[in-house]
């Protein structure tokens, strides 16, 4: 984001000129106050100094420049106020200091982890500023991803590790929040009714409401202000126990203690794990109630943000090339032990009290299959009790329904055809169907073949196919169907099983879409619908399990739109799915034990073991994890 986004919004920038973060123009109404001139001439200065600091070798460039941007720092951020644009403008004079911080060999963790503070608050009361339209928040996002990693990793270094969970929730999730909010009502009071004047009390409670304070600002202790932040959210998880239950996922948000409460009320700890350039960490909040409001953190030194970047280089380029099964396997394993060897394996040595956890890995970190990585030459999945979500607020929100008596299920696959056609899709629907004792909804039945070129298929489109699919796309609110239709059938559901081509596009991001018949399912649909409360949804897809990046800590992707809407497990693949007989197999040992009554989660540490005892390679369960509870 540069200097022309704020001034877009004091309303002085050229109308013809581009704003260099894409900001929409017209989100923003013209004021009549304008910013001081002599401090954007100074911003525009410092951005200056920062551009060439960040670019040069010398440290005692880096040192200066530092210097003028802490002192700016300090004479302005007590300033900001509300004014949407002085927070752009802190958002941004933060983000450079804490970059140009961490590149000094002896850097000042207690800085930047108070920088990143002072960096979350500006953040989130710019980001609150752009509700008209959630897709401009996309390039202010991106732009500070850096400062949201650092600013978690560098609590861990300066011992207060309670304060990275606060700060990952203060910049994430709020794009779902509306539809948590409306999960958790409706798990009170399903009458569609009272879902308005419920949110309209809950907002009016908002504004009331005002919180305690928990910092001594004269205390310069790195752990007793860590402990008196713990003793401070210990005190908020009790406040929110007591609230109103149609309240509870707003009074988690305002107090500042959704982790605790997730983690509390599901009685798992949440770990989340952050790759940054110096290295990696893990965070973990307990979720026993002896330790409430306690989080710990860890090195994970080989977790870098490079190596993730390599491991996801490494995977695509293995499928795009289609060696064949062997080889596929031998390197797939090769990098899930290198996974497992830098995050799981590491977690274990260093907790060896470690049971039930819900995994939360931040930013590029959530596209890896976590779920699959080898630990001591199993699957992680076997190896832990251990769910991965996207973030705490949305495990929170999977957990509040209980899970259905109703084991009624609906299968819906669509093969494709021409060059896309998965000759294995409908056998799929098919053997799951049988399972249910139902029928398999097939909505290409009579799909055009492409000839057979002997090549392993993979439910994977190529990426100018994706495009070319996004660009073409006009999504609008499913309308009605005389008989119900998929939709209201993935409403009603406790299982739901889709096996289909994905899509999952960077920008538009609300383009994503399951290709299921001539009306895809796009990710926002279940924005603004509900899905069957406590059920199970089952992508058979590729990369569906996956997240797009381009809106940092949001985690966009279809596990996260269904446990907001209000499934209580996602499973789905982060990496390709192989379309073949052992994926059937796979996948009906799992549907096996859906229909006999064990959780999500169970259900496929099940499928895993199996497919694992039988021999089958990696890339048949690799892939497939269990989101939410």
């Amino acid at each position: 984001m540069g200097l022309a986004t704020w001034q877009a919004v004091d309303g002085r920038a050229e109308r013809g000129a581009s704003l260099s973060n894409g900001l929409a123009r017209q989100v923003f109404k013209r004021k009549k106050s304008r910013l001081d001139p002599v401090l954007v001439r100074r911003v525009e200065q410092l951005r200056q100094q920062f551009t060439l600091a960040e670019g040069s070798d010398s440290l005692d460039r880096v040192g200066a420049t530092l210097a003028e941007l802490n002192l700016f720092v300090l004479e302005f951020v007590p300033t900001m106020g509300t004014d949407l644009r002085k927070a752009l403008i802190g958002t941004e004079v933060l983000r450079w200091a804490i970059i140009l911080e961490t590149r000094l060999p002896e850097c000042n963790w207690f800085r930047v982890a108070m920088m990143a503070t002072m960096h979350s608050g500006a953040y989130a009361q710019a980001v609150a500023q752009f509700w008209q339209n959630d897709e401009t928040q996309m390039p202010l996002r991106a732009a500070n991803q850096v400062v949201f990693e650092l600013g978690a990793y560098a609590n861990h270094r300066c011992s207060m590790p309670a304060f990275a969970p606060l700060l990952l929730e203060n910049v994430s999730g709020s794009l779902y929040l509306a539809t948590q909010v409306m999960t958790a009502i409706r798990a009170v009071d399903p009458g569609p009714q009272r879902l308005f004047d419920v949110e309209q009390e809950d907002q009016q409670w908002i504004a009331d409401l005002e919180s305690g304070e928990f910092w001594d600002h004269q205390d310069r202790d790195t752990r007793v202000i860590n402990r008196r932040l713990e003793e401070f959210r210990a005190r908020q998880v009790k406040l929110v126990e007591a609230a109103p239950p149609h309240r509870s996922t707003l009074e988690a948000d305002v107090r500042h203690c959704v982790t605790e409460v997730a983690a509390s009320r599901s009685g798992r700890d949440i770990i989340y794990v952050v790759a940054t350039a110096l290295g990696g960490a893990a965070f973990r909040t307990f979720g026993d109630t002896a330790r409430i409001g306690r989080t710990v953190s860890v090195d994970l030194p080989r977790f870098t943000s490079q190596q993730v970047q390599a491991w996801q280089a490494r995977i695509t380029a293995l499928y795009q090339r289609r060696q064949g099964a062997a080889a596929l396997h031998e390197e797939l394993s090769e990098i899930l032990t290198e996974l497992g060897a830098a995050t799981l394996t590491e977690l274990r040595r260093q907790w060896p009290d470690l049971r039930a956890f819900a995994l939360a890995p931040v930013g590029a970190a959530a596209t890896l299959p976590l779920g699959g990585a080898l630990v001591d030459g199993r699957p992680a999945q076997l190896q832990f009790d251990m769910t991965v979500v996207p973030n705490a607020s949305i495990f929170r929100t999977a957990t509040l329904h209980p899970r259905p008596a109703s084991r009624a299920a609906v299968v819906v696959v669509d093969p494709s055809m021409g060059a896309d056609f998965l000759p294995e899709v409908g056998p799929e629907g098919d053997a799951i169907a049988a399972i249910h004792q139902t029928h398999s909804v097939n909505l290409r039945p009579n799909s055009a073949q492409a000839p057979d070129d002997g090549l392993m298929r993979i439910r994977t489109l190529a990426p100018s196919r994706q495009r070319e699919i996004a660009d073409g796309l006009a999504l609008y609110p499913a309308a009605p169907h005389p008989d119900g239709g998929i939709l209201d059938g993935i409403e009603r559901a406790a299982i739901v099983h889709l096996a289909c081509h994905g899509v999952l596009v960077e920008e538009p991001v609300f383009n994503s879409v399951l290709l299921l018949g001539e009306n895809p399912v796009s990710l926002s649909e279940f924005l603004i619908r509900p899905v069957a409360p406590g059920g199970v949804v089952v992508l058979s897809a590729c990369y569906v399990g996956g997240v797009v990046t381009s809106l940092p800590n949001e985690l966009l992707g279809f596990p996260a739109v269904f446990l907001s809407a209000g499934a209580r497990t996602v499973i789905a693949s982060a990496i390709p799915v192989v379309d073949s007989r052992a994926t059937i197999t796979f996948l009906a040992d799992l549907h096996r034990g859906l229909r006999a009554g064990e959780e999500g989660h169970v259900a496929l540490r099940s499928a895993i073991s199996a497919s694992y005892a039988r021999g089958d390679n990696s890339f048949v369960w690799a892939g497939f994890t269990a989101y939410g509870a």
